[in-house]
């Protein structure tokens, strides 16, 4: 093997083993790949230059298979090495595609739950302030209607 894929084989390992314990996979990248297959589509619409990573890393563990299978001679580059490398530190940094659409992913899934909550609240508090209203008309009706019998007694007696 030549150097060149020597580096970028053991930076590839890496990247493949903190991808097994992000996703508590057996297959690091792989496991990866099909996430990003499966994220749903608004909250990939979030990470510029979705589909394009999600290429990258396809395009990447081809790479990483010629080099293991030694089928041939990798086709390999130095700017094939920088992108596992800037996608390691994506991964280090949680700044890689799928961390992003999954924030992404959560935090609308937060906004809308808070929106239902605020609904919820606003109706309960709207029915309280009904269940008042009614009270005091009810208090109010009362004392008119002790007051005619009053009335009505007095003038009798």
């Amino acid at each position: 093997m030549q150097q060149l894929e020597v580096e970028y084989f053991d930076e590839y390992k890496a990247v493949d083993n903190i991808c097994r314990d992000m996703l508590s996979a057996d297959q690091g990248v792989s496991e990866y790949i099909r996430q990003m297959e499966d994220i749903e589509s608004y909250a990939c619409r979030q990470v510029k230059g979705w589909y394009e990573k999600y290429k990258m890393l396809k395009h990447l563990r081809w790479i990483r298979n010629q080099i293991a299978h030694g089928e041939q001679q990798a086709e390999i580059t130095p700017d094939d090495l920088a992108e596992i490398k800037n996608f390691h530190g994506q991964l280090l940094n949680v700044k890689d595609p799928l961390s992003i659409a999954l924030h992404s992913q959560n935090k609308s899934l937060k906004q809308s739950s808070s929106v239902a909550s605020n609904y919820d609240h606003t109706r309960h508090e709207s029915n309280e302030d009904e269940g008042e209203e009614v009270t005091i008309v009810g208090v109010i009706i009362a004392l008119l209607i002790v007051a005619i019998i009053g009335f009505v007694f007095w003038h009798i007696i």
